[in-house]
């Protein structure tokens, strides 16, 4: 992408609980002094309508993008420079996390339910507060530096490359059930 032309996409339900709104007015906020910046909603929710409507009185509706439910979430990834993980409440684990790693997209994530086993701060991810002062300022930090974006986005791949091995996965199955 462009100097400052990026793209910082959000995958997952638009359900307020997945964060969002919070996501959205972070964006807002990134815009008025990154004009170049859009937005990638991937994901359908009962939020949608709300979040245009958020998007219009924010004056960012044309920078903002709802792709709505895709069967092909890996090329959307593709699309994306910054990855966010905008929960505002504790989900297990955060599948969207690894799929961005995989992707070797920086992350900003808040720190809710399992996300931290996942993102160590500073080094696959920024674990942020599911707040919008916190959000403003990891995305600014990203934003600001490409080897930074470059950096955590290669060190979440080798994490997720490490933690999920198919292996792995089925050894952590096995001893569910």
């Amino acid at each position: 992408a462009a100097e400052n032309g990026l793209v910082i996409g959000f995958v997952g339900r638009l359900l307020e609980w997945k964060g969002p709104k919070l996501f959205l007015e972070a964006f807002a906020e990134l815009f008025k002094t990154y004009s170049n910046l859009n937005l990638v909603f991937v994901g359908d929710g009962s939020d949608r309508e709300n979040l245009e409507k958020l998007s219009r009185s924010l004056g960012v509706e044309k920078k903002v993008y709802f792709a709505g439910f895709s069967q092909n979430v890996a090329s959307w990834y593709r699309t994306f420079d910054i990855f966010v993980h905008a929960s505002i409440e504790a989900e297990p684990f955060a599948t969207t996390v690894v799929e961005a790693s995989f992707a070797k997209l920086p992350i900003v994530a808040t720190d809710t339910g399992g996300t931290r086993e996942f993102v160590e701060d500073g080094v696959s991810g920024l674990l942020i507060k599911p707040e919008k002062e916190s959000m403003v300022v990891a995305l600014k930090s990203l934003i600001d530096s490409e080897v930074l974006r470059k950096q955590l986005g290669e060190m979440a791949y080798e994490k997720a490359g490490q933690d999920f091995t198919e292996e792995k996965i089925t050894k952590e199955f096995e001893q569910v059930y």
